[in-house]
């Protein structure tokens, strides 16, 4: 069975579309500043998750679901005018 693919936008309602990127860990590096190396990232200014292509695809799979989480915490922080 060929593992499911990471979704290229996710659509969480009320205008908040997210995208998400597979790249390479030294863009990865680029985009977070990062020193050490990074599964993932959420970058809330862009409203993109970046997630290392080169994950295998359970850890990919985390990766999304964990960088999910951050995205929710951001988009429901927003304020009162949105509803989850």
């Amino acid at each position: 069975m060929k593992a499911p693919r990471v979704p290229k936008s996710i659509n969480l309602g009320y205008g908040n579309i997210i995208k998400v990127r597979l790249v390479s860990q030294s863009r990865m590096k680029l985009i977070g500043r990062a020193e050490e190396p990074l599964d993932g990232m959420w970058d809330d200014v862009s409203r993109t998750m970046y997630i290392d292509k080169n994950l295998s695809a359970e850890r990919r799979k985390q990766t999304f679901y964990h960088e999910m989480l951050h995205v929710i915490n951001d988009v429901a922080a927003l304020g009162s005018d949105i509803h989850l």
